[in-house]
């Protein structure tokens, strides 16, 4: 069984800490280690923590003041021994055997992308995200799925459906940009495939995600609870076009292609009183569009779709 090193941010997730936790310990991997990073939870988060690095060995607790995920994943790297990473969301939980199922493809590539179910606030199954065929692919490939959304296989951004080796990680000091609120996940991805040379689609479901509508993410979606930290969202795709570039990436237009899209849905959900903040997201967009017209990498398909919605739909403009 491979060696690996589960980490857990948490923060105020007292609701469904156990159920993370408990679906953790309960894999059947002997060689893990958890590392339980509480962010200064003000519930009774860390009382649970504790509660169960008392009761198993293989639980690391580290605690401190809330300086948010990104500081307290990078906290967990710091310490991290296993051969490979895999980053956990406290509300969220892994799949029956899930380590088990990973096991037998984790030395197949760089970064292991798998299955998983999307569940309700009560982990009432909604939808499952598995289809597509167990492949190994390039990383340039791999790199088109994360910073472009597949028609096939959705959104692939997430940090918690994929399996990352600790050396890589290691070697390059690949850290979390602590500074980046929204969109750290795939900031955090490019770079890591950037070092990588591979990686491998792997359709078994192996975690839950939980859709709750006071998550950071579901937040990004309502103008009533609207926080200007959003915006980081943006700073994150222009890290990520100087990531590519600097590499020469033929990715890098993929990238203006997301970044498009994601400023076109994220401007409606602006108040109209934040007028800096709208000014900005559409500065970003029309900049974006400029430079995926230009792409010579984007198809003219690519293109005509980027140009009606810029054109012809308007959105929020």
């Amino acid at each position: 069984m491979m060696k690996l090193s589960a980490i857990i941010p948490v923060y105020n997730v007292e609701r469904y800490l156990r159920i993370c936790l408990d679906s953790v310990v309960n894999q059947n991997c002997e060689s893990m280690e958890i590392i339980v990073v509480n962010d200064g939870s003000t519930d009774r988060s860390e009382q649970i923590c504790r509660e169960y690095a008392q009761k198993y060995d293989n639980i690391l607790l580290i605690s401190g003041p809330n300086y948010g995920v990104s500081h307290a994943r990078n906290q967990a790297l710091e310490v991290a021994s296993g051969e490979y990473v895999l980053f956990i969301d406290a509300d969220d939980c892994l799949a029956e055997q899930a380590l088990v199922k990973l096991d037998t493809v984790c030395r197949k590539a760089d970064l292991i992308l798998s299955g998983f179910q999307r569940v309700d606030e009560e982990g009432q199954p909604l939808n499952c995200v598995s289809d597509f065929a167990g492949k190994q692919i390039s990383q340039e490939d791999m790199l088109q799925l994360v910073l472009a959304i597949s028609p096939q296989m959705g959104y692939q951004g997430y940090l918690w459906n994929k399996l990352f080796r600790n050396e890589i990680i290691q070697t390059h000091r690949i850290r979390f940009d602590e500074t980046i609120r929204y969109n750290e996940d795939r900031l955090f991805i490019t770079e890591y495939l950037l070092h990588s040379q591979d990686a491998f689609l792997f359709p078994e479901i192996t975690y839950a995600y939980r859709i709750r509508s006071d998550s950071a993410m579901g937040a990004v979606k309502q103008t009533s609870a609207y926080k200007p930290a959003v915006l980081t969202e943006l700073d994150a795709f222009e890290k990520i076009f100087r990531l590519l570039q600097q590499a020469g990436s033929p990715s890098y237009g993929y990238a203006l292609k997301g970044a498009f899209y994601r400023s076109y849905y994220l401007l409606p959900n602006i108040p109209a009183d934040r007028r800096e903040d709208r000014v900005r997201v559409l500065t970003f967009k029309k900049d974006t569009y400029k430079k995926c017209m230009r792409d010579p990498v984007l198809s003219v398909k690519n293109k005509l779709k980027i140009f009606i919605f810029q054109n012809i739909y308007k959105r929020g403009t």
